[in-house]
């Protein structure tokens, strides 16, 4: 799961330097908490996060400087680290978004953590004594490209007794489950998602993942429950096709995107027609998406593509 210190949640809230230590202290053990469920996964910060301000005239470069010469240096190393080398959220958001719209109270943070957690389905690690950041549970509005806005709902942290209680969705795939790798899918995928069908030519990223690859992980589970729902609408006859209750995020394309994109949504059914492929699962840990097409004469449920994010018509400016 993806971790982002929150630097809208330091607004100079301490009183002076010794309670600026406490709070700071209680970020620490947070980060230093979360250490068995991380895995690979990175801790995100924003680029300007060196400079946020704990107290008057008193910034977290201000506190690392002086943990770094005391006995408490392991918790100014870390950050450090972060801050001079991130990895930054605003460099992802930039690099795999072309539009996107993050809101709060009526404000706008689209260049902030906030805005990176909600696209990355991410848990806040915040400051305490923030006033708009000390619930647990923290809903912005956010959009993506030209979709309609939605509300996400972001887990946040303000002290190491809530990383027990974090949700079973952020969670890692179950290490139990049975481990194989792209090709493996694909060559059990009759066996394995016996009510779905697939796409060769849409499916060349998926091949080619590793065993073990987050990527790959988080494709599984989503197919998985695709594949569930798919059992039910094919054996029970249903009328409506609706993934709702699944937690997923499934969306289809704009008008303006298939005008201009349709060619890269089109795949080669193994009926040997080609069909549109404009209803997407969004893979927001990743940025990948699963396009897939209903057959309803014949209660087909086909999987057209999986990998990264298709091109769309840009938002205009």
């Amino acid at each position: 799961m993806n971790f982002l210190i929150n630097e809208l949640s330091f607004i100079g809230q301490a009183e002076n330097i010794y309670d600026a230590d406490t709070l700071m202290k209680a970020l620490a053990e947070v980060i230093k908490t979360i250490e068995p469920i991380q895995g690979n996964d990175y801790i995100y910060v924003h680029e300007l996060f060196s400079n946020c301000k704990i107290a008057e005239n008193y910034t977290v470069k201000n506190w690392v400087y002086d943990k770094s010469f005391s006995n408490e240096q392991a918790q100014a190393v870390l950050l450090i680290q972060l801050f001079t080398s991130g990895p930054f959220i605003l460099d992802i958001l930039k690099q795999e978004l072309e539009y996107w719209e993050c809101e709060l109270n009526s404000q706008d943070y689209c260049e902030s953590s906030l805005a990176g957690a909600a696209y990355l389905q991410g848990i806040l690690i915040s400051l305490q004594q923030a006033p708009d950041f000390s619930s647990e549970l923290i809903n912005v509005l956010f959009k993506l490209d030209e979709n309609p806005s939605e509300i996400i709902e972001i887990y946040n942290l303000t002290n190491a007794d809530q990383v027990k209680n974090i949700p079973e969705h952020y969670l890692p795939p179950n290490p139990q489950r049975e481990r194989y790798d792209g090709n493996d899918l694909w060559n059990r995928k009759d066996e394995l998602f016996p009510n779905l069908q697939f796409c060769k030519t849409g499916t060349k990223q998926l091949r080619i993942l590793g065993s073990g690859e987050d990527k790959l992980e988080w494709v599984v589970e989503t197919l998985e429950k695709l594949e569930e729902y798919a059992k039910i609408w094919i054996n029970q006859g249903c009328k409506e096709f609706s993934l709702e209750g699944y937690s997923l995020d499934v969306s289809g394309e704009s008008q303006r995107t298939l005008e201009q994109y349709w060619r890269e949504r089109t795949f080669l059914c193994p009926d040997g027609k080609e069909r549109l492929f404009d209803q997407h699962i969004k893979l927001k840990q990743c940025n990948w998406r699963i396009h897939f097409f209903l057959e309803r004469k014949t209660e087909k449920v086909i999987i057209g593509y999986v990998g990264v994010h298709l091109p769309t018509v840009k938002h205009p400016t």
